[in-house]
């Protein structure tokens, strides 16, 4: 009999479980339908209510609010887009008219629903509701690739202010906005330029549609270490990052002293890298006395990936090493010898002063330099007999040269028994040892 009842009061227990588990069932399925059916109703509800704004209003729109029912709190989503008859959302290509409708999108969610409900409707502007000043801008976004960037802020600054987010196509699309010039700006990228921004401009035309196309990406960085011939630290403060496509060609970097390396930051990652050297004058850059320096030498040459943080790089200097020797053929100590930039051109500055230095005790001096051609002043005293400069008159060396089949080369002076009117130091900062 006890078994009995054992028994007996398990199917009971187990009878009401299965009844009141499939009454909770019900009861949640019930509240997600009545929370659907709210929903449906708010989104509707937000139909209406954007169809009642004037059109300008519209153009871009986007709104975030909470709407309370019942003591249920739900998550009303609005959102208006540009879109045309013959392609469907307003594409990345020029058109000579405005966009025909507005899409309107209504996603309303509550804390019951995995899936929101959506509603989706066209407006067609009334006649009379665009301006003979406004235009549309669209601006496409793609990446180093040229591939459309999806889901990418683009804020306008000008005339007025306005942003958006790109679509599938990479474009972010401003419709019914004032004429005039804009700046662009796509946060969290670089374009072409670098440096920390990705900014262009554009100019919105009246009852036009306008484009504008940005490739951007993630910004990276180099951390560039000068050379000497022998791979041994140099030191140096100018610094010359190039690329076809940079604005100018080149970006300088620049220390307060001179320093073992210097960190080229704000870098746009282009596909086909940079060249990278010491100094600012053009002819500074290794490629201009070898055409095939940058893809043989193994320096100086490195591809940014998106992002890559202070990537190292090698940069090759040359050493410039001077002899200076009195009449009788012997060396000098103490001597002086100012370096001074030999070459014209873009970025150079003739008679730039690059070092100045003291001889040893075996007549020698020595100094890193970019490549180029330097104009080299010995001096021993006070007296126009007592200094020289190379001239390549008879007698005098040349302006030596650093390039990429010579990374040390040498001068060697041999100081007059008297005055040279050819040869002496021809700059004030010259004239003293």
């Amino acid at each position: 009999m006890l078994i009995e009842v054992m028994v007996g009061a398990l199917v009971l227990a187990t009878t009401t479980f299965a009844v009141l588990n499939g009454l909770d069932g019900a009861q949640k399925t019930g509240r997600v339908n009545k929370e659907r059916t709210v929903a449906s109703t708010l989104a509707q509800q937000d139909i209406e209510r954007l169809r009642a704004y004037p059109i300008p209003a519209l153009s871009n729109f986007t709104q975030t609010r909470s709407v309370p029912v019942a003591g249920v709190n739900y998550t009303v989503q609005s959102d208006t887009e540009w879109v045309r008859d013959t392609s469907g959302v307003l594409n990345c290509t020029d058109d000579t008219a405005q966009a025909d409708y507005l899409k309107l999108t209504s996603t309303v969610r509550s804390p019951a629903q995995t899936v929101p409900v959506k509603e989706v409707s066209l407006l067609t502007p009334a006649a009379g509701s665009f301006s003979a000043t406004a235009g549309t801008l669209v601006v496409k976004i793609t990446n180093r690739s040229g591939v459309p960037l999806g889901g990418v802020s683009v804020a306008l600054s000008g005339t007025g202010s306005y942003s958006d987010v790109t679509n599938s196509e990479g474009c972010a699309i401003f419709g019914y906005i004032p004429a005039g010039d804009y700046d662009i700006d796509v946060p969290g990228r670089v374009s072409w330029g670098g440096d920390n921004s990705a900014t262009s401009q554009a100019t919105v035309v009246a009852a036009k549609t306008s484009l504008k196309q940005l490739e951007v990406d993630f910004q990276a960085s180099v951390r560039a270490h000068f050379l000497k011939p022998d791979s041994t630290a140099a030191s140096w403060f100018e610094l010359q990052v190039a690329n076809a496509k940079l604005p100018g060609g080149t970006r300088d970097f620049t220390a307060g002293s001179a320093v073992t390396s210097i960190d080229a930051t704000g870098l746009f990652p282009f596909l086909d890298g940079y060249g990278v050297w010491a100094g600012t004058c053009q002819k500074n850059n290794p490629a201009f006395w070898d055409s095939t320096y940058f893809s043989t030498s193994g320096k100086g040459f490195i591809v940014l990936a998106p992002g890559d943080n202070l990537k190292d790089v090698n940069v090759q200097m040359g050493l410039l090493t001077v002899n200076v020797k009195n009449s009788s053929s012997v060396n000098v100590s103490g001597a002086r010898v100012v370096v001074r930039q030999a070459d014209t051109g873009n970025g150079c500055n003739v008679d730039l002063l690059m070092a100045n230095l003291t001889t040893d005790s075996g007549g020698n001096a020595s100094a890193v330099l970019p490549f180029g051609n330097y104009k080299v002043c010995g001096s021993t005293g006070s007296g126009s007999s007592s200094r020289v400069r190379n001239t390549g008159t008879t007698g005098q060396p040349g302006n030596p040269g650093v390039k990429p089949a010579t990374l040390s080369p040498s001068v060697n002076f041999q100081m007059p028994s008297s005055a040279n009117a050819s040869s002496p130091c021809s700059t004030v900062a010259d004239t003293s040892p």
